[in-house]
C-alpha cells in the first residue's frame, strides 16, 4: 500500500512592503528572527498535526477497504448460495458460469467500479475442482509433480540400469518404486536410471529368507511398467503416521514440507545438504516450484462436505501378529487398490497404513502392523478419495486425474498424448449433466464403442464422423472405473474419482482498491478465503430419486445390502456389497466380466445367457425407491452349476422380465441335465424359481418340450384363475375326447379362493416331476403345499370295505367320467356319480361292457385267484385315491387312429376245396408226382403252370351246423387266403410234375367271392405266387416253416389235390374219404383301409405277431374281437 502525498500551500496575510531604510532592514531581521523562533517553537506541533491527519486518512481508507472486502464477501456468498442443491435449478451439475460473481449493481444503489472511489472484485474457484491433498494417493501425487515414467523395455532382476521413456522431473539421485520393488539409483541419464541398487528395504526372516511381505526383492518387470519417484509416497507416509493411530491431515499446502522425513532420499542423505534446508528441519522434500504446483492443482479443503471420510467397513479375515505381519486379507477386497489408505481397528487398537501392493487377495501394507488382530474380530476401512468436479477443474487438473490410468492385468494405459486428447474433449464438451452424459458423450465415443448421441449440444472435432477413436476400449473402461471409485482394485493405476457439482466450498480471492477523487490509488487489499456457503434460509433436501441415493453411497458405501430402483443398477458383483455401478453404466457385459475377472481373478456371472447390452443409470424421476437387495442363492455342491441368477439384467433390478427376453436351453444342457445323448428320454426333473407377476394374465413361465406342443411336454403357466403345472406324456391329449389326458397340479391365483399369488410380489415356486401320475408331480408355493391341489388325486371321506360299490371321496376333479383309480395297492374301475362319488359296478353290456368293479386289472388264474392275498381291499377314511395311468416309456411305436371295415365280415370259418374253375377239361389240373405215371387226382398245379382262377369251396365244419353263409368269412372286396394240405410223399417223390411241392401252405390273393343256393362258394383268385411278393415277412423262411409254407416270390407255389379219386393208402384206405387229406382254404387277412406302419396298426416282424381289435362304436361295444396279424400290407390295405 502506498501513501498519498497531499499538496499544501502557505497563505500569507498583511500590507505591501515599503522601500527599504536602515531601520527598515533591522526591523525585517527582527521580524524574521521572531518568525524563526516561532517556527522552531511551533514545528513539532505542526508536524504532529500533519501526521495525525495523514494517519486518520489512512485509517479511514483501510476501514473502507475492510468494509468493501466484507461487502464483496457477502455479495459472493449471496450469489454462490444459488448453487446449493436446495435451490439450484441444475441440481445434478454445476458449471463455471455458476462461479462467476458480477460486481455490477444498479446505478442508484452501488458502483463497485468507481475509479474515483472504492473498487472491488471477486474471483471464485471451486475447491471440488482441485485435488484433495488429504486423500490423494502416491500415484496421484506422482502425476501432479510429474514424478512418474514407464520402462521402455523389460527389466531383469539383475539389471543395474533401467531404461525409461523419460527422466524429466527426477532428482539426480533418489529412490524409485516399481511394482512394489524399491530401487536406489545413483546416476541419472536422459532416458535411464543408472547405478541402481535393486530390492532396497527388503525384509528377511530369521533364516535369511526373503519375506513375501513388504517391498519386493529384486524382480523382473515388463515393458511399460510404471516407475514412480519414492518421494510421491512421502505425503501418504506422513498422513498415516499420526499419533495414537489416527489419520493426520494437512492444514495448509505449506505443511506438506513436514512430509520430507518420509522420503528415502532424505534419510539416505542423497538429497541436498541439511544446512541448505534448515527451514525444513534439515530435510528438503520438493523444490519451491513443486509446492507451487501442489497449491495450483490441490487443496487441503477438498474433504469439506465431501461425505464420509472412510468407506464402509469390511471384516479382517486373517489373523495378524503384531510386529511381524505386514499384510492382511479382508472379506471384500474390491476397494483396496494400490495407494489406498486403510484403517485397522479392533475397538482397542487402531492403526493406519496404505496399500503398497497386492498379491491376489492379500493386501501388502507400507509397514509392519504393531497390534495383534484376530480374524473376524477386527474391521478394516479404506479412506474415501474426494472426487474432482470435471465441470470446473482446470485442464492441468484434468490431465493429472486422467494420466496413466490403467486396468489391472491389461497393457493399455493413458499415455500423455491420449490424456491431452481426452482433456481437450472434456473441456470442449463441458458442462456434463451427470454420469450418463459423461459416458455417452466422452467415454464411449472416444473409444469408438458408440457414436456421439445425435442430440449432443457440442460436436468436437475429435469425435467427427471421419475421426478415429483415440482411446482403446481398455482405456475407456479404466477412465470410468476410476471415475466411479478410484480405490477399485481393478485399476493398476488410479487417481481421483469424478463429480459434476461443487460441494459449496469455494476459494475466493477478494480484491479492493480505495482511490482518491483524482483517481490516485490510496489503499489496495487482497483477502483469500475458503468458505462453505449455504443459503441463509431454512433448508430441506429430500432424496426422492434413485440417482440421489446412489450418489450418496458411491464413496461412503454405507448402503450395504440395499438395492435401488426403478432402473437396474444394483447388479451382483461378487463379494462387493453394495456393487459397483461400472457394469450397468458401461453396458458392455463382456467387458464387464473382463473387469470382474481382473479383480483378484474372480469370476462373476459366468455361463449365463445375457440380455441385450444397455447403458443403465440411476433414474432422475420421482418414482425412485430403495429396498433390500435380493438374496442370492448360494451354489452349494449340490447346486453348483445348476442355478440361473440373472445377475446381468438391465430392465428389472431383481430379475429377468420374460416378455423382454426368454431363456432357452436344451434338456441335455449341463445346467439342467434332464436328458442325455445316450438317454434321450427325459429323466425326472426338479425346478424352482422366484416369480413376480406384473398382472395375473395368461402367461407361460416354464415350457419343456420337443417338436410337438400337444405331447411330451411340461408346462408351468398362468391359466385363467390358476397357476398350472401340466405334464403331457408321449401320446398327449386325445383330440377327440373332452377330458384332458394330462397330469396337472393347480394353485388358485388371487383373487380366487386359495392363498393366491399376489401381483408385484415375489413368490417361490418349486416343482418336482417324475411322470404324469398325480403322485409323480409336486408343486410347492413359498415352500408349502397349502392351497395346492392335484386333480386326479383325492382322499376317501369314508372307509371303503371289501365289496363296497360306492367310493366316497373329497373331490373328483381331474377324474375322467370313466377310468381306473388306485386305492392303496387295489385298482378299481369306476364311473363318476356326482362330484364326490366313484361308482364301481361291473358292466355286462353296452359301452362299458366288461368294465367296472373292484380288484380290476389284475392277472389271475381262472381257477384259484392266487394274488388276492397280496391286495388289501379294505381302506380307511383319508386314504389317498388317485387316477391310475402309465408313465413308463413305450417299447415301440403306438399308432394313432383306426379304420372301418368296408363291408360286413362274418364269423371266421374254414372252407374245404371241392373243385376249381379254369384248370383242365376234367374239372381241374391232373396231378402227377414227379417220376411217376400214376395220377394222384384232380386239383391245382403249380403257380407257373396252372390256369385255375376260381376255387369252389364248401363249409369244412360238420354239415349239420347248417351254416350256408360261411363265405362271409371272406371279404367281398378281396384279401388274402391260405390254401393248406398235408405234405405228400410216397417215400421218394414229393413234387408234382409242375415243379411244385405237393401239399403244404400257399398264400393267394383273392378279389372277391360268390355263393349260390347249393351251399357252395366261389372264391376268385387275383394272384398266386409271385403275385403276393409284397408279403415280405413270408420270405426267407427256413427250417420246417420253409418246408411247409411256400415263399411268396419263388414263382412256383404249391400243388394241391381236392379229388384223390382212387388213390389209397398202403392199408387200402381211400384218401378222398379222409378229412385230413383234404385241401382247405381259410381267410388270413382283414381289410383295414388306409393302414400303414405309422397309423392304424403296428408293423409286425417275421415270426412275431401283433394284435388289432375289432369292435363296434354303438351300444353293442361289448361285441368285440381281437385278431392277430403278421404283416401290415399297405398296397391293398390288409392286416395279414
Amino acid at each position: 500500500m502506498s501513501d498519498d502525498r497531499r499538496r499544501t500551500s502557505l497563505i500569507r496575510f498583511g500590507a505591501p512592503a515599503r522601500r527599504g531604510t536602515r531601520s527598515g532592514g533591522f526591523a525585517l531581521l527582527t521580524v524574521l528572527f521572531v518568525l524563526l523562533t516561532l517556527l522552531v517553537l511551533c514545528a513539532p506541533y505542526l508536524m504532529s498535526a500533519r501526521n495525525a491527519d495523514r494517519a486518520s486518512a489512512q485509517l479511514a481508507d483501510r476501514a473502507q477497504a475492510r468494509i468493501a472486502l466484507d461487502a464483496a464477501g457477502r455479495h459472493a456468498r449471496s450469489v454462490l448460495g444459488g448453487s446449493h442443491p436446495a435451490v439450484d435449478p441444475t441440481v445434478y451439475y454445476d458449471t463455471e458460469a455458476e462461479l462467476a460473481v458480477d460486481n455490477r449493481f444498479a446505478a442508484d444503489f452501488l458502483n463497485a467500479n468507481d475509479p474515483g472511489g472504492i473498487m472491488w472484485d471477486v474471483e471464485v474457484r471451486d475447491v471440488a475442482g482441485k485435488i484433495d491433498l488429504n486423500s490423494a494417493t502416491p500415484l496421484v501425487v506422482a502425476n501432479m509433480l510429474r514424478l512418474t515414467t514407464r520402462l521402455r523395455r523389460p527389466v531383469r532382476a539383475d539389471d543395474a540400469e533401467l531404461s525409461v521413456t523419460s527422466t524429466a522431473g527426477f532428482a539426480p539421485q533418489g529412490f524409485l518404486w516399481i511394482g512394489g520393488e524399491i530401487v536406489w539409483y545413483k546416476a541419472l541419464e536422459r532416458s535411464a536410471f543408472a547405478q541402481c541398487a535393486r530390492g532396497f528395504s527388503v525384509s528377511y526372516d530369521k533364516d535369511g529368507g526373503v519375506l513375501s511381505e513388504g517391498p519386493r526383492p529384486s524382480s523382473t518387470h515388463p515393458a511399460y511398467a510404471q516407475v514412480i519417484d519414492q518421494r510421491a509416497f512421502a505425503l501418504a507416509g506422513w498422513r498415516v503416521d499420526g499419533p495414537d493411530g489416527w489419520l493426520r491431515a494437512f492444514d495448509t499446502v505449506e505443511q506438506v514440507r513436514a512430509a520430507a522425513p518420509y522420503a528415502f532420499a532424505n534419510l539416505m542423505a542423497v538429497d541436498a545438504a541439511p544446512e541448505e534446508n534448515a527451514a525444513d528441519g534439515g530435510y528438503a522434500l520438493l523444490g519451491e516450484g513443486d509446492y507451487l504446483v501442489l497449491e495450483e492443482l490441490g487443496s487441503v479443503y477438498g474433504g469439506v462436505r465431501a461425505g464420509p471420510v472412510w468407506q464402509h467397513a469390511t471384516r479382517l479375515t486373517s489373523t495378524v501378529e503384531g510386529g511381524v505381519d505386514q499384510s492382511i486379507t479382508v472379506d471384500e477386497p474390491r476397494w483396496y487398490g494400490v495407494g489406498a489408505t486403510v484403517m485397522i481397528t479392533d475397538g482397542l487398537v487402531t492403526e493406519i497404513s496404505f496399500v503398497q501392493r497386492r498379491i491376489g487377495d492379500r493386501i501388502i501394507l507400507n509397514r509392519v502392523l504393531q497390534g495383534d488382530y484376530e480374524a473376524y474380530r477386527a474391521e478394516v476401512r479404506v479412506l474415501a478419495r474426494r472426487p474432482v468436479n470435471v465441470n470446473t477443474a482446470s485442464p492441468a487438473v484434468l490431465e493429472t486425474i486422467f494420466l496413466n490410468l490403467q486396468l489391472a492385468h491389461r497393457s493399455a494405459f493413458m499415455s500423455r498424448d491420449k490424456t491431452r486428447a481426452l482433456v481437450a474433449l472434456v473441456v470442449a464438451s463441458r458442462p456434463f449433466t451427470g454420469h450418463e452424459d459423461f459416458v455417452r458423450r466422452v467415454v464411449l465415443p472416444a473409444a469408438g464403442i458408440e457414436e456421439l448421441p445425435g442430440d449432443a449440444p457440442v460436436r468436437p472435432d475429435s469425435l467427427a464422423a471421419d475421426a478415429s477413436p483415440f482411446l482403446a476400449t481398455d482405456d475407456a473402461q479404466a477412465v470410468w472405473l476410476n471415475a466411479l471409485n478410484a480405490n477399485d482394485e481393478g485399476l493398476a493405476y488410479s487417481t481421483m474419482p469424478f463429480a459434476y457439482t461443487t460441494r459449496e466450498v469455494y476459494a475466493m480471492e477478494l480484491r479492493v482498491s480505495v482511490n482518491a477523487p483524482s483517481g490516485v490509488l490510496r489503499v489496495s487489499a487482497v483477502r483469500d478465503r475458503v468458505e462453505l456457503i449455504t443459503p441463509q434460509r431454512e433448508l430441506f433436501y429430500f432424496f426422492g430419486r434413485q440417482e440421489d441415493f446412489e450418489e450418496q453411497l458411491r464413496f461412503g458405501r454405507d448402503a450395504a445390502w440395499w438395492a435401488t430402483g426403478p432402473n437396474s443398477t444394483s447388479l451382483f458383483d461378487g463379494p462387493t456389497v453394495p456393487p459397483s455401478r461400472f457394469r450397468p453404466h458401461m453396458g458392455l457385459l463382456d467387458g464387464g466380466r473382463g473387469i470382474a475377472e481382473a479383480l483378484s481373478g474372480r469370476q462373476v456371472n459366468g455361463g449365463e445367457e445375457q440380455p441385450a447390452p444397455e447403458h443403465v443409470f440411476g433414474s432422475r424421476e420421482d418414482d425412485g425407491y430403495i429396498q433390500l437387495w435380493p438374496s442370492r442363492v448360494e451354489e452349494t455342491e449340490r447346486l453348483s452349476g445348476r442355478v440361473l441368477h440373472f445377475d446381468n439384467e438391465t430392465r428389472d433390478p431383481e430379475g429377468r422380465y420374460l416378455p423382454d427376453q426368454t431363456l432357452v436351453r436344451s434338456t441335455s444342457d449341463t445346467m439342467v441335465d434332464w436328458s442325455g445323448a445316450d438317454d434321450p428320454l427325459m429323466r425326472g426333473m426338479s425346478f424352482s424359481a422366484w416369480i413376480k407377476p406384473r398382472q395375473l394374465a395368461d402367461a407361460v413361465i416354464l415350457d419343456v418340450g420337443g417338436t410337438s406342443r400337444e405331447s411330451d411336454r411340461i408346462l408351468l403357466a398362468f391359466e385363467g384363475e390358476d397357476l398350472v403345472l401340466r405334464v403331457l406324456d408321449g401320446f398327449g391329449d386325445h383330440r377327440d375326447s373332452e377330458f384332458v389326458e394330462a397330469g396337472e397340479v393347480r394353485f388358485t391365483l388371487a383373487p380366487g379362493d386359495g392363498p393366491g399369488v399376489p401381483v408385484d410380489t415375489w413368490t417361490h415356486i418349486a416343482l418336482d416331476v417324475r411322470g404324469n401320475r398325480p403322485d409323480q408331480m409336486t408343486m410347492l408355493v413359498n415352500g408349502m403345499a397349502h392351497g395346492v391341489r392335484t386333480p386326479g388325486l383325492t382322499r376317501l371321506t369314508a372307509g371303503a370295505a371289501q365289496g363296497a360299490d360306492l367310493i366316497l371321496v373329497e373331490s373328483t376333479e381331474g377324474f375322467p367320467a370313466q377310468g381306473v383309480a388306485r386305492i392303496g395297492n387295489e385298482l378299481i374301475e369306476y364311473e363318476l356319480d356326482g362330484d364326490t362319488v366313484l361308482r364301481v359296478i361291473h358292466g355286462e353290456r353296452g359301452v362299458l361292457a366288461g368294465f367296472g368293479g373292484r380288484l380290476a386289472r389284475e392277472r389271475h388264474n381262472l381257477g384259484v385267484p392266487e394274488n388276492l392275498d397280496v391286495i388289501e381291499p379294505n381302506h380307511p377314511a383319508g386314504a389317498p385315491v388317485q387316477i391310475y395311468g402309465y408313465s413308463l416309456p413305450l417299447a415301440s411305436n403306438l399308432p394313432a387312429g383306426g379304420a372301418q371295415l368296408p363291408a360286413d365280415l362274418g364269423p371266421w370259418r374254414v372252407a374245404r376245396l371241392v373243385g376249381v374253375d379254369g384248370g383242365g377239361p376234367t374239372g381241374g389240373d391232373p396231378i402227377f408226382a414227379t417220376g411217376t405215371t400214376f395220377q394222384l387226382g384232380l386239383g391245382m398245379e403249380s403257380a407257373s403252370t396252372s390256369q385255375v382262377n376260381t376255387l369252389l369251396l364248401a363249409l369244412a365244419d360238420d354239415s349239420e351246423a347248417g351254416d350256408s353263409s360261411f363265405m362271409t368269412t371272406f371279404n367281398p372286396d378281396g384279401g388274402y387266403a391260405a390254401i393248406m394240405q398235408v405234405l405228400y410223399s410216397d417215400g421218394t417223390n414229393t413234387f408234382s410234375v409242375g415243379g411244385a411241392r405237393l401239399g403244404g401252405v400257399e398264400v393267394i390273393r383273392y378279389s372277391g367271392f360268390s355263393q349260390d343256393g347249393s351251399g357252395l362258394g366261389r372264391l376268385t383268385i387275383a394272384a398266386r405266387n409271385p403275385g403276393v411278393s409284397q408279403l415280405e415277412n413270408l420270405a426267407g423262411l427256413s427250417g420246417d416253416l420253409a418246408a411247409w409254407i411256400a415263399s411268396p416270390s419263388d414263382g412256383v407255389g404249391r400243388a394241391f389235390v381236392y379229388d384223390w379219386q382212387s388213390t389209397t393208402s398202403v392199408d387200402g384206405t381211400i384218401w378222398q374219404a379222409e378229412m385230413e387229406m383234404g385241401a382247405y382254404v381259410m381267410p388270413i387277412s382283414i381289410p383295414a383301409p388306409g393302414v400303414s406302419e405309422l397309423s392304424v396298426a403296428l408293423p409286425a416282424e417275421a415270426e412275431r405277431s401283433e394284435f388289432a381289435q375289432l369292435t363296434r362304436l354303438d351300444d353293442e361295444v361289448h361285441l368285440t374281437e381281437w385278431v392277430r396279424y403278421d404283416e401290415v400290407e399297405t398296397q391293398f390295405g390288409q392286416l395279414v
